[in-house]
């Protein structure tokens, strides 16, 4: 006789369930186009999460006021978006406080299933398929933070964290992205891509971004910092590559405090 399969049995969509770093495998589309080289990885940390989505080519290299237009342009290939996660059932919204590419005007609606360490997702209002292998989990804190009108999500799970923060300049409602970019004066374009989203390691160095929406945030240290008034204090980059600081001020924050730590060393 053959062996029977044995399959593991689905587990219950919760925000603790889904908690962790997930890379996704494959994505089938509406027209059954499959995509296996997209790099992309989703950190979930209580409701807070950060997910980025890069193309398997060399991204443009420098600061953003240093690329010419068309390398402005090519950094909207990517996807990349953060903020809050709910969830009704087996269906999560993933509520976008900053996007990149504003590539959801539906709204970001997905079925999931989960079994063990494997999450698939049926688009709602979409027609999709996601595939997804959580390969990281752990203790874990998610900050939604503010600077003024710019918001900000800071996301950590184990040694694994993600940064997001939103630009600064306002967009209406039903903006083509590229073509605004393609057509507006240079400085403004820099100003519309001055948004970052970033995923990277703690360890003995600090919180060092490995991946990052801006090609000059790669390799730096975020430095979270708690100060005593309450604030968080992060490292940043101006379009030009300088390094400034930010101060936020936190809107809600979940898990473990100590995570929030400079070094990341416990």
């Amino acid at each position: 006789m053959s062996a029977v399969p044995v399959v593991a049995p689905a587990q219950s969509i919760t925000l603790p369930a889904l908690t962790g770093s997930w890379s996704r495998t494959l994505l089938v589309r509406a027209d059954g186009s499959r995509d296996t080289g997209t790099q992309v990885t989703w950190l979930q940390a209580g409701s807070a999460y950060v997910d980025l989505r890069q193309p398997d080519r060399p991204a443009p290299t420098g600061p953003l006021a240093c690329l010419d237009r068309s390398g402005l342009l090519r950094l909207l290939e990517q996807e990349a978006f953060a903020g809050t996660l709910s969830l009704t059932g087996e269906v999560a919204e993933w509520h976008r406080s900053i996007d990149l590419t504003l590539s959801a005007p539906l709204g970001d609606l997905g079925r999931l299933h989960l079994e063990g360490e494997r999450l698939v997702e049926d688009g709602v209002h979409e027609v999709y398929l996601e595939q997804w292998e959580r390969v990281a989990r752990g203790a874990y804190i998610g900050l939604q933070l503010s600077n003024g009108e710019t918001p900000a999500v800071l996301a950590r799970v184990g040694s694994v964290f993600g940064w997001a923060r939103g630009r600064s300049v306002r967009l209406p409602a039903g903006t083509d992205l590229v073509e605004l970019v393609s057509r507006v004066p240079f400085e403004e374009a820099v100003a519309l891509l001055d948004v970052e989203i970033c995923l990277g390691t703690v360890d003995e160095r600090g919180w060092i971004v490995e991946r990052s929406t801006l090609p000059h945030g790669v390799g730096r240290d975020l430095r979270p910092e708690l100060l005593p008034d309450g604030t968080v204090r992060t490292s940043d980059l101006t379009p030009a590559g300088e390094t400034l600081s930010r101060v936020w001020h936190i809107g809600t924050s979940e898990g473990d405090a100590s995570l929030l730590d400079n070094r990341g060393l416990q």
